[in-house]
């Protein structure tokens, strides 16, 4: 891994080519660049950060960051004691939070999927027609896919 101006890149050998090729990692933004040797790929990544940030700059642009893994959350102290409890009975909070919180980008980003993983600590699945209070929200789910929540979330 090369690390410059806190920015990671990943580098790979292109077979085809011979060359190394490298990709910066943890942004939204496609960054990529090569060299001949290790030394010449350094070189490359340097000079493709350096020209991205004062491209950013030019533009009047912030240069994304990378992503830090860091999400600050804050809830309500019932939704907290709720995720403990799901959480409690195989991992972490925060491991549970990233496999909940990844399976919904993943839905989101990809609504047509034929189905959710259902780990087994969801409890409850509904019909196409339910309704489910959570506080003073109504949720309702589409007729293509199953909602999945937690029972102790959706206890009113």
């Amino acid at each position: 891994m090369l690390s410059y101006q806190g920015y990671n890149a990943a580098l790979e050998i292109d077979e085809e080519s011979g060359l190394l090729v490298g990709e910066v990692l943890d942004i939204s933004n496609v960054l990529t660049f090569e060299g001949e040797t290790f030394k010449k790929a350094v070189l490359e990544f340097h000079r493709t950060i350096d020209i991205y940030l004062k491209t950013c700059k030019q533009k009047g642009l912030t240069p994304e960051k990378p992503f830090s893994g860091k999400l600050p959350f804050r809830t309500r102290p019932e939704i907290h004691q709720g995720l403990f409890l799901a959480a409690q009975a195989s991992k972490s909070i925060n491991a549970w939070m990233e496999d909940i919180l990844r399976q919904a980008a993943n839905y989101q980003l990809n609504p047509n999927q034929t189905g959710i993983y259902q780990p087994p600590y969801l409890s409850r699945a509904f019909a196409a027609d339910d309704t489910v209070e959570v506080g003073a929200a109504s949720l309702r789910k589409s007729f293509t896919t199953r909602w999945l929540l937690l029972s102790k979330l959706t206890q009113g």
